[in-house]
């Protein structure tokens, strides 16, 4: 079984979650990590025994990755996505895909033009309330829906923003605490 050379950009936060979810699956070979902070990314590389690089460039002009994670701040995403995609490397990108439009219908693009794999992120669609919901609708059983009332509580603290200040920014969001939480609401309403 030929496995896929996967590499991580942006390995605190969530991007640690992938980490640990790339070493879990047998069909992936954790190959390079990328992050700017040298002292965590030398402290994850010496214990997993892959490469790490500050340039996720590098690590694309490497040629050690077939796929990638990309799972960094929000306006990070597309120029980061665009350069996967243009090295020939398959892009998994934390949502949002974009905080533009018009990036995003890039980077969709792109992946079509070159043949390449892009998924966004959105783990809500796997949650059994998320998916009793969409089978529920797709059965016709409640008829047409004409009017959604959502409501999804979640609560986070000052500290939650203060660590990672881009979380709450529209310039580095795209949209403030909206694109940072609401998203994920958007997407369901919009896959349901």
């Amino acid at each position: 079984m030929n496995r896929v050379r996967y590499g991580i950009i942006g390995i605190k936060g969530i991007g640690n979650l992938h980490v640990r979810f790339a070493r879990q699956n047998e069909k992936v070979e954790l190959t390079a990590l990328a992050d700017l902070d040298e002292d965590i990314l030398k402290e994850r590389t010496e214990e997993l025994g892959v490469r790490g690089f500050t340039d996720y460039r590098k690590m694309l002009e490497a040629g050690i990755v077939d796929a990638v994670s990309i799972a960094t701040p929000h306006y990070l995403h597309a120029p980061m996505a665009l350069d996967c995609l243009n090295a020939g490397v398959h892009v998994f990108v934390e949502k949002p895909l974009a905080i533009r439009i018009s990036d995003a219908e890039s980077i969709v693009c792109l992946a079509k033009t070159k043949n390449l794999k892009l998924s966004v992120g959105h783990q809500y669609r796997t949650f059994r309330s998320s998916q009793t919901m969409k089978q529920i609708i797709d059965t016709g059983l409640i008829g047409k829906v004409r009017r959604v009332l959502w409501s999804w509580v979640e609560f986070r603290p000052e500290s939650y923003y203060a660590r990672d200040i881009w979380r709450g920014t529209w310039r580095h969001s795209g949209g403030g605490i909206s694109m940072q939480n609401v998203s994920h609401d958007l997407d369901l309403i919009c896959w349901m």
